[in-house]
């Protein structure tokens, strides 16, 4: 254990964010914790919170419309996609789609939560945003969730690429905090399948490693806005009776598994517990010869959700690799 808060690597504008969190830390104790967590973020992470939030990000200038797409293919637990398009004219050739992987630590969150971080993404570039709603741990082991996130991408990309009815003609995937987890499984899953193009992926503040052992785990396992003892509780749900491999703990992964990744950008917060397996992630794919830059930035887990400078940085910096990309 440490006395450290977070507050020594943090951003001046974020210090009042760290006191709040130290009232009440992101604590699970057991299972029926997450439970309780989950039903919350299920009242308030909802397709109206998303629609709201970006009616009102956007000046009210337009819309997200909204549309669930079920896959049920009987390879994989059933599960929904949400599709949220801007109600104004698609670019020539179509738009670029984000296909989003929430996180949560794999045992709560849902669908809509966490898109407000990719508002700007959506807004800026006319994107359509596609959002898995994956199963959870430990109602669900891995690899399960990987496999729903291949077979959704899959179910997208042989329905709406290139449609009437969505059109988009680029594809990006983000991953935030555990969808980063997801995000590297999906990714090794479509080697041997080049016809669905992945342009580049985002991982933002992400978690890769079950060890927990790394030295921002040590330094920062008391801090109140992600502590070490939640993210191992998390892997545990998710890991124990399931697949532990490269394809669900990406810090496992081969050379020879990322090899044909494509460019990926990480983005880390110094004050994060998972700091230091987001850097060693970032070498483990420059070794296999992609293009992975990695952004740190002084917050902590997930400290885009704040109104601050450092928040709005990291949004324009997440916003330039996707434009650069989708060119």
């Amino acid at each position: 254990m440490t006395d450290k808060t977070g507050r020594e690597a943090c951003d001046e504008g974020l210090q009042p964010f760290v006191d709040k969190f130290a009232e009440k830390p992101f604590v699970f104790k057991d299972e029926s914790a997450i439970r309780r967590h989950r039903s919350d973020m299920n009242k308030t992470d909802t397709v109206e919170s998303v629609q709201e939030g970006y009616h009102k990000y956007v000046d009210g200038r337009h819309k997200l419309i909204h549309k669930v797409h079920e896959v049920n293919s009987g390879n994989v637990a059933p599960f929904k996609l949400s599709i949220f398009t801007p109600d104004k004219p698609a670019p020539t050739g179509g738009r670029p789609c984000l296909y989003f992987i929430h996180g949560g630590g794999l045992v709560t969150n849902n669908a809509f939560s966490g898109i407000h971080s990719i508002f700007h993404c959506i807004d800026t570039l006319n994107a359509v945003c596609v959002s898995i709603d994956y199963s959870l741990a430990p109602d669900l082991k891995a690899p399960t969730q990987v496999k729903q996130c291949y077979e959704g991408l899959e179910e997208i990309w042989n329905k709406y690429n290139n449609s009437n009815e969505i059109n988009f003609d680029k594809l990006a995937v983000i991953g935030r905090s555990a969808g980063a987890t997801l995000l590297v499984g999906l990714n090794i899953k479509m080697r041997g399948h080049p016809h669905i193009k992945i342009r580049c992926n985002i991982m933002s503040f992400p978690m890769l490693d079950n060890g927990c052992d790394t030295q921002s785990h040590q330094d920062f396992c008391d801090a109140p806005h992600l502590p070490s003892r939640t993210v191992i509780l998390c892997w545990s749900h998710y890991l124990r009776g399931g697949e532990v491999s490269g394809l669900t703990v990406p810090a496992l992964s081969t050379i020879e598994e990322l090899q044909d990744f494509p460019p990926t950008f990480i983005e880390k917060g110094n004050a994060d517990v998972l700091s230091v397996e987001a850097e060693n992630f970032q070498r483990k794919l420059s070794s296999a010869g992609v293009d992975a830059p990695i952004r740190h930035y002084a917050g902590f887990h997930c400290f885009d959700g704040t109104s601050t400078d450092i928040a709005r940085r990291i949004k324009q910096d997440r916003l330039e690799f996707l434009r650069n990309q989708m060119e």
